[in-house]
């Protein structure tokens, strides 16, 4: 398991956008938005719908999930357990 990456910037959905940016770069996709709900992340290329849309199963199936403000910040990338290693040397390589 690896800290949880946290993402800060003073513009509207800025830390969001930089979140997502930096999964994306490494090979990771991440949910849709939903207001006041995580959105989760899986290495590789997947459609992940809203959080209100995934099944209990599927939230366990996830790789890591994106928290936090996602309007203004801060937002959080936290990996779980479950994650392929693959998954965590990509985020674990060049950080930011």
């Amino acid at each position: 398991m690896i800290d949880p990456i946290v993402f800060q910037d003073d513009e509207e959905f800025g830390a969001s956008r930089k979140a997502v940016s930096f999964l994306e770069s490494r090979g990771f996709s991440v949910g849709r938005n939903q207001a006041h709900a995580p959105r989760g992340i899986l290495f590789g290329a997947f459609d992940i719908q809203k959080w209100r849309n995934l099944r209990p199963r599927e939230r366990e199936a996830l790789h890591g999930e994106l928290t936090g403000d996602m309007r203004n910040g801060p937002v959080t990338i936290q990996m779980r357990a479950n994650a392929p290693a693959e998954a965590m040397a990509a985020l674990l390589n060049d950080q930011r």
